[in-house]
């Protein structure tokens, strides 16, 4: 995120720098106190989201490998903040079926 800018259109330019796809942010998911390798500390924050119509990822020149999953189908993830996130969405849609 740069200095001058919202979290929320660091999202969307991230989005578009790493996966080459357009999205719609609906909300906030979370934000996370993350511990880096090197023992210092960083916030990261998550936002809900969709593609815009039309859109698919796609790689990048940071990016290898680029997929979408059912969420019934998603592959274990490398980081514990991503775990996290994810956990914490899948919270929120039992919620809202209640």
């Amino acid at each position: 995120m740069n200095e001058d800018e919202h979290p929320a259109a660091a999202a969307v330019r991230e989005c578009q720098e790493e996966v080459k796809a357009a999205i719609e942010i609906s909300e906030l998911l979370g934000v996370y106190h993350v511990i880096r390798g090197d023992g210092r500390g960083m916030v990261a924050i998550a936002f809900e989201a969709r593609l815009r119509d039309g859109e698919a990822p796609a790689t990048g020149h940071e990016m290898l490998e680029v997929a979408t999953f059912a969420p019934g189908e998603l592959p274990d993830l490398a980081f514990t903040t991503h775990r996290q996130a994810l956990a914490d969405w899948k919270q929120r849609r039992v919620s809202q079926l209640s």
